[in-house]
């Protein structure tokens, strides 16, 4: 049994598509560019729970209906239970209890309000407590930071 596949033969076309991708995504990253999303940006966090099943689409809706534009909507580990994520409202840290307002039949799992930290603004306040030697710096998103 002499089985041979002809690789090769392919080589023009798919560097030719290969190419051609890299150049799309260029001129959209160009054009487009980055959208950050709450994780790196900020935002608030609400966690609802609920007795009977919700759609995920019906919480979107109200979201929408009362001027909520920037947001994520997922369950949690069952479908009872909705995480929602609104981007930052310019420091209103009341944002997550006005949302749970505007929904319905829910319990308030958690509200949570996550602001980017500025790096330097903890140096300083490092350095401003005495502490001389350490090292700081961002983990995965600029919302966690590590401190040695």
């Amino acid at each position: 049994m002499d089985i041979r596949f002809r690789f090769m033969k392919f080589r023009k076309i798919a560097g030719m598509l290969s190419i051609t991708i890299f150049i799309i995504s260029m001129l959209s990253l160009g054009f487009r560019g980055l959208s950050f999303g709450l994780d790196f940006s900020g935002g608030t966090l609400i966690e609802v729970s609920y007795e009977k099943p919700v759609e995920l689409q019906d919480i979107r809706d109200t979201l929408e209906g009362n001027g909520f534009a920037d947001y994520q909507v997922s369950n949690l580990d069952t479908n009872l239970d909705v995480r929602i994520k609104v981007a930052d409202q310019s420091g209103n840290s009341s944002v997550g209890e006005n949302i749970f307002n505007i929904l319905s039949g829910g319990t308030l799992i958690e509200v949570s309000y996550e602001k980017p930290v500025e790096l330097q603004d903890i140096r300083d306040t490092l350095e401003g407590n005495g502490f001389a030697d350490y090292q700081v710096s961002n983990l995965d998103t600029n919302l966690d930071v590590r401190i040695k």
